[in-house]
């Protein structure tokens, strides 16, 4: 499988590792999807048709409003690696 590349209104500005909540949290619908695994940032919108539990339960945890650290836990050591792909920075201030 191909790695499907984001659609550029998702793209984190260059050079920029650390979001604000606020930043995180207008990124929560199909055209943009951040989420937040402990103070992680995953940009997974090219990943939202592809993920095994459907759209659905990814966009819920859209724009940070809730950690998805809890359900980390329940994935395979294989999903998590996946996973790292998405990662484009931290949760700062």
């Amino acid at each position: 499988h191909r790695r499907p590349t984001p659609p550029s209104s998702s793209k984190p500005p260059p050079n920029k590792s650390t979001y604000t909540p606020c930043e995180i949290r207008r990124h929560n619908s199909l055209s943009s999807c951040w989420i937040t695994v402990s103070s992680r940032v995953y940009d997974v919108t090219s990943f939202l048709s592809s993920h095994p539990g459907g759209v659905k339960s990814l966009l819920k945890y859209g724009g940070g409003e809730k950690d998805c650290e809890e359900d980390m836990r329940f994935h395979s050591y294989k999903a998590r690696e996946v996973m790292e792909r998405y990662r484009i920075g931290k949760v700062g201030e």
